[in-house]
């Protein structure tokens, strides 16, 4: 198993996945490179004598030595990236771990720089180097006999190379090929849009920090919450009432010629998103194609919002729907 796949590894949990994501080391090179593998002819006897084979009147062709000796690399290969140690140390820091016997087979990677946001400045992806934390470096290791596979927890420091401010440290649990993040010092950064309230915002980012972490339950009750004190705010209703009563009352603020959708009004929005909190549990597919839509209803009504702006003052609709001044 080459250390390249492993490195690029790391660098695609560590750059694309949120809180507990994962992904799988891809063995498909490794596999492909020993499947291209020819054996010379006196290779290949040297092989076969090497596993105990006995020379005979009809010995096995160089072609079937060589298929033999694939699919024992291939095993070899599967079995030792269960179960290798890993480490990994500072780019300056190259001694020999103390923790290893002799007796134990391990691997020693450079930790990859990694480009993601920073929660202490406004760079675009800049680029985060490790930094050395008295070469402490050692994971806790584990061992899972049942799936015959090594069990390891990292730890890697990250510094920001543009603001050079607070490290964000990860925490990387490693099950044979497969990698999960497991913690972090601090949320990932998320985006959110600039028209977005700043009255309301943070309920609004913890609505996206719930769905990046899995708990789309949660953001669909955060980003509930976020509709409903916006529109509190907007309508200066205070006292306890029913979402819809509240949704009505914020239609009333839309100017005339807001482009009105029965089914992406906000009033709309908070009933769907009503239905899996008042129901406690869902379908998770469900309920996140549900949160997905409800993002988008609620970005595309802020996005309209600065074309037609909300009225200051109140204005009461007729029965015709027609409004009155």
């Amino acid at each position: 198993m080459t250390g390249e796949q492993i490195i690029q590894g790391f660098v695609e949990l560590l750059e694309n996945k949120h809180i507990y994501g994962s992904i799988h080391i891809d063995l498909k090179p490794v596999e492909d490179y020993i499947e291209n593998i020819v054996l010379p002819e006196d290779v290949a006897r040297h092989y076969l004598r090497s596993f105990g084979g006995v020379p005979s009147r009809t010995p096995p062709s160089v072609k079937a030595i060589t298929v033999t000796f694939r699919n024992k690399q291939k095993q070899n290969m599967i079995r030792r990236s269960g179960l290798e140690l890993w480490r990994f140390q500072h780019e300056g820091y190259s001694d020999p771990p103390a923790f290893l016997s002799d007796e134990n087979s391990y691997l020693i990677f450079t930790i990859p720089s990694i480009k993601i946001k920073c929660n202490f400045c406004d760079a675009i992806d800049p680029p985060h180097n490790s930094i050395d934390l008295d070469n402490n470096f050692n994971p806790l290791n584990l061992f899972q006999e049942k799936d015959h596979n090594r069990v390891q927890i990292f730890t890697f420091p990250y510094l920001c190379q543009a603001c050079r401010k607070e490290p964000v440290i990860f925490f990387v649990r490693r099950e044979g090929v497969k990698l999960r993040i497991v913690g972090r010092s601090n949320y990932e950064k998320v985006e959110v849009p600039k028209n977005i309230p700043k009255e309301e915002k943070k309920y609004f980012e913890e609505a996206i920090i719930a769905q990046n972490g899995g708990k789309i339950l949660a953001s669909i009750f955060y980003l509930r919450l976020f509709l409903e004190l916006y529109m509190r705010r907007i309508t200066g209703i205070k006292e306890k009432t029913r979402g819809d009563d509240l949704g009505e009352g914020y239609f009333q603020y839309l100017p005339d010629d807001f482009p009105h959708h029965k089914d992406t009004s906000m009033k709309m929005v908070w009933e769907k998103l009503s239905i899996p909190i008042h129901a406690g549990e869902g379908k998770k597919d469900t309920d996140e194609k549900l949160l997905n839509k409800s993002f988008e209803d609620i970005k595309n009504h802020f996005d309209l919002l600065e074309h037609f702006p909300i009225t200051i003052k109140k204005k009461s609709k007729a029965k015709n729907g027609k409004s009155k001044t």
